[in-house]
């Protein structure tokens, strides 16, 4: 069962393709989603890294997915399929009119999937997303996206059910005069059956219609929104780490919401309700047909529900945004609360947390159910006004020649036209929604990605560092933590950083892996400016364990590989042997295909470093960064990851508050303030009797 398990996941990550075979296929899709193909360098020799390295550099994404039957009728997006019966890999891409069709090497000519091809490839194909613009967009720009998901035909059939609905619609006021001018007037019972019946047909066609409308408007719904929200998650994951400093979790993912509500909202409006409320304006035509002088008070009473509709628009814009702000606040303490459930319970502080969170409700609540007198009795004022148009219509009619007939099919007109207007009273509150919702996605699509100057891709490192005259402060008027400092770092060197509390430890790791930004002074890797290089990448070619690090909810494997999913399952166990985890994974039932639950449950937090460890070096990277990697873990245990890491050939950077550990490193840089105050052996600065020796002795005597 292991082994086959094991097995299992290697055809998982593995994509069994040469890139040479499938590279004119890739090249349709990238010309499909218009973006731009890069050559693959030839230091990228790995099949697997070579379509990694086309998808970054074209902001491409991609999955494995399972094709159902009757898949190409209602999916979306661009497909890399394999016929079953021979390895020929062929680029299946919807055309203009969303039919999906594949181009015959062989024989030149491109092939239209239908029910019976489509069965002769293989039910699992790599699915390839759109990825939003690589640089600061507007909300028009958001909108065109999630349209571009849409084919010309799905524009062209919502349309056109609109103007049928509106065509249908036109004839019922045209049956109700019939109705009372010629049948009333006769008595035939033949003819008031044939024209109920018509009348009956009609109101059944409009059902229909509506009905398909509703799925129409679902299924491009569900195409919008799939599309929408992939790109959204990646363009969020591109953005850089400074961003997600500024907010909580929970507002993070509040705003990403907004980003695809926003998207569906303006569309579902245009083609929802604008579009038919203009196509209803026929209704005033056929309503001057009938009866001119009624068109007056008509459009009186139009132009009074739109300009409320206005009114009560403006006023509840500002009362949304701060909702929304709220809301998004909130959320961020749910997710806090619930993430420190442990901690909540260990101090008894559940009525304290609670008492939080409802006092942010409360708030929330208090906007929402006490608005402005015309928002709170909005629907009351409506009908009022509707009531109010009534009466004036009824007493233009009084005194005119107007005919029973005519005035019956000017009210089966009017109300039509009123349906309409109703809908826009809608789209009045859909607009002060939106405005404060667009504001909310502000600082999520004015925020540039890492990658959008397109850095240099980092393909491969020596290992080679060196910081010259780097300051930095987390606040611009704030002390600097790093100051002028110095470093250079040779390939292969062991190096530990120690200092007190509050030194500036940790913020220097942050800056060599470029999550904070130095306000002066520069970074090198491999004699490379750090602003020149492209982070995502160099951070793939640098180990790292940071403090308190986390896993992932998925199974041991693969939380080991996530840095590389291509690395087969005796890499993931050689890693596992180096971080001294590999005997306790054995120990485990389902050894390495043990899920971990969310948040590292179920295994100790010695065990979570040791993985964390595994995970680091499972790449065999050329740089490898621990910063309090070994905190959790016994002297003994320590000793022999220490030792398995002084095998690997790579550069590697410790921090280290037990300052017993780093007894064997080639050198140790003492940190204070931000400044280097001692640089040599550990035996060199025990002898200076200096800075390093009060700590040592500091740490005896707490011992």
């Amino acid at each position: 069962m292991q082994r086959a398990a094991d097995n299992l996941s290697q055809a998982l990550v593995r994509e069994s393709f040469s890139f040479e075979e499938v590279e004119d296929d890739i090249i349709l899709i990238l010309r499909y989603y218009k973006l731009p193909f890069v050559k693959v360098p030839k230091e990228v020799t790995d099949e697997n890294d070579k379509l990694a390295y086309v998808c970054r550099s074209s902001g491409l994404m991609r999955r494995t997915v399972k094709l159902e039957k009757g898949w190409h009728k209602c999916a979306f997006g661009a497909f890399l399929c394999k016929f079953k019966d021979s390895d020929t890999y062929v680029a299946v891409v919807p055309n203009t009119f969303g039919n999906y069709s594949y181009y015959d090497k062989k024989n030149k000519k491109r092939v239209r999937i239908n029910s019976k091809n489509a069965e002769l490839l293989d039910d699992t194909a790599i699915c390839f997303y759109k990825p939003l613009p690589n640089s600061e967009i507007s909300v028009m720009q958001l909108v065109q996206f999630g349209l571009s998901a849409w084919s010309v035909s799905d524009i062209l059939y919502t349309v056109a059910l609109m103007l049928f609905s509106t065509a249908v619609g036109l004839l019922l006021p045209v049956l109700n005069e019939f109705l009372f001018s010629n049948v009333v007037t006769t008595g035939s019972v033949s003819l008031l059956l044939s024209t109920v019946l018509y009348i009956v047909c009609v109101n059944i066609t409009m059902l229909l219609i509506n009905v398909m409308k509703s799925m129409f408007s679902q299924r491009n719904g569900v195409k919008m929104d799939a599309a929408l929200r992939s790109a959204t998650m990646m363009r969020t994951l591109s953005l850089s780490p400074e961003f997600f400093s500024q907010y909580s979790s929970g507002e993070i993912i509040t705003r990403m919401d907004y980003m695809n509500a926003i998207s569906m909202r303006i569309v579902s409006t245009i083609f929802g309700t604008i579009l038919p409320s203009i196509f209803s304006l026929a209704y005033i035509t056929q309503i001057s047909a009938y009866t001119s002088v009624l068109v007056l008070p008509s459009l009186v009473v139009i132009f009074a529900q739109v300009l409320f509709s206005v009114y009560t628009t403006f006023r509840q814009m500002a009362i949304s945004k701060r909702i929304m702000e709220i809301d998004a606040e909130n959320s961020g303490i749910g997710i806090e609360m619930i993430s420190s459930v442990q901690k909540i319970k260990l101090t008894g502080s559940e009525k304290r947390m609670f008492a939080r969170y409802a006092d942010e409700y409360a708030k929330s609540s208090r906007l929402s159910y006490n608005p402005p007198f015309f928002n709170k009795y909005n629907g009351v004022i409506s009908l009022a006004i509707t009531l109010a148009g009534q009466l004036l219509i009824y007493s233009t009619v009084i005194g005119t020649s107007i005919t029973a007939a005519q005035y019956y099919a000017f009210q089966a007109s009017f109300g039509m036209i009123s349906g309409a207007i109703t809908s826009l009273v809608g789209v009045a509150i859909e607009v002060a929604n939106l405005k404060p919702s667009i504001e909310m996605v502000q600082p999520m699509i004015h925020a540039v990605p890492e990658n959008a100057d397109k850095s240099k891709e980092v393909l491969t490192l020596d290992g080679r560092i060196e910081m010259n005259n780097v300051s930095f402060r987390y606040n611009e008027n704030g002390k600097n933590i790093i100051n002028d400092l110095s470093i250079k770092i040779e390939p292969g060197q062991y190096l530990a950083i120690v200092g007190k509390t509050g030194c500036g430890k940790s913020t220097l790791i942050k800056l060599l892996l470029g999550f904070v930004t130095p306000q002066a002074g520069s970074i090198m890797f491999d004699n490379f400016d750090l602003t020149s290089l492209d982070k995502r990448s160099l951070r793939r070619k640098i180990g790292t364990v940071m403090q308190n690090d986390q896993l992932f909810t998925a199974d041991i494997y693969s939380n080991i590989v996530i840095c590389e999913p291509s690395l087969p399952m005796d890499r993931a166990w050689e890693a596992a042997e180096i971080a001294g985890i590999a005997d306790d994974i054995r120990s485990m039932p389902m050894g390495m295909h043990t899920v971990i639950s969310e948040g590292g449950g179920g295994i100790s937090g010695g065990q979570r470093q040791r993985i964390a460890i595994a995970r680091a070096v499972a790449p065999r990277p050329k740089i490898l960064i621990f910063d309090e990697a070994t905190s959790a873990l016994d002297n003994i245990t320590q000793k022999k990851i220490s030792q398995a890491l002084d095998k690997l050939d790579c550069t590697r950077i410790v921090i280290a508050h037990r300052l017993s550990t780093i007894k064997n490193c080639d050198r140790i840089i003492v940190l204070d303030e931000g400044h280097i105050v001692e640089d040599g052996t550990y035996d060199e600065l025990l002898a200076k009797q200096g800075f390093f020796a009060d700590l040592i002795e500091r740490q005896r005597l707490d011992a």
